[in-house]
């Protein structure tokens, strides 16, 4: 992949937290209980067409929208950065979940550790990650194959860990190859299907800045400049401007990269 000017090491998941973060604060500042409404559209918008995007990859490769599907074809993993901090995910399944009506053969995984709750927290924004982390997977989820039902009743900025919950049978499970306990494996994810955190954080930004603007006008295009502000304020001019440079990418589209 040619870098043409890239700068990678700039963006990472917690960086893509930050903007979140921000796209809450802007919004909720500028339109109160509408501007929080208008976050969670944005962030079902950015996890729908994300799904869209691996949904796209498998259907070309003729294969089934399963979850065992969905977890190979999930486009990022985690940075260099991040598991230098110790901070990378950490997540176990499980076969059941404590106070939710969740358990075999249901797909169950428990997530302790997480780079973006360690940025909400960073931020004093648990509010925000709450509201977050409720929609994004559940979105990404619908937009692979709404058929069947992805779920995160808590997460670790309300408790002490997350919860995603598929609805699936035991068909389905034994297919992802996560029962029984000892043959559990992780899903290995197709490296072509991979997009860097660049790329993400530039998804992450338009995809708000979008929702923003067809729902405020010109008051959301203010409001998402106040965002783009203050990231370059705090991760320098080139990362803003690197967001800005991907106005013109088709993030629907399974076959758009890095620019």
């Amino acid at each position: 992949m040619e870098e043409r000017g890239r700068v990678p090491e700039i963006f990472n998941e917690q960086v893509q937290a930050f903007i979140t973060v921000l796209f809450y604060r802007e919004l909720k500042k500028c339109f109160g209980a509408r501007g929080v409404q208008a976050f969670v559209q944005g962030t079902q918008s950015y996890g729908e067409q994300r799904g869209r995007r691996m949904a796209q990859r498998a259907i070309r490769a003729g294969e089934e929208l399963t979850l065992q599907t969905y977890l190979r074809r999930g486009e990022w993993v985690n940075t260099e950065k991040i598991r230098a901090e110790g901070i990378a995910n950490k997540a176990e399944l499980t076969d059941a979940a404590p106070e939710y009506s969740a358990a075999y053969p249901d797909y169950i995984k428990k997530v302790t550790v997480c780079p973006w709750h360690e940025q909400f927290k960073k931020m004093g924004a648990l509010e925000a990650g709450e509201l977050y982390c409720r929609h994004i997977d559940p979105s990404l989820f619908r937009g692979f194959n709404p058929v069947l039902s992805y779920e995160v009743p808590q997460s670790l900025n309300g408790a002490d860990c997350c919860y995603h919950i598929v609805r699936c049978g035991k068909e389905e499970r034994e297919k992802a190859g996560e029962m029984p306990a000892e043959k559990r494996k992780p899903a290995k994810k197709d490296p072509a299907g991979l997009r860097s955190f660049e790329y993400h954080c530039a998804d992450s930004y338009w995809g708000y800045r979008r929702t923003a603007e067809r729902i405020f006008g010109a008051d959301g295009t203010a409001a998402s400049e106040q965002v783009l502000l203050h990231v370059g304020e705090t991760y320098g001019k080139e990362a803003a401007e690197r967001l800005l440079q991907y106005s013109d990418t088709d993030f629907t589209s399974c076959d758009s990269r890095e620019i």
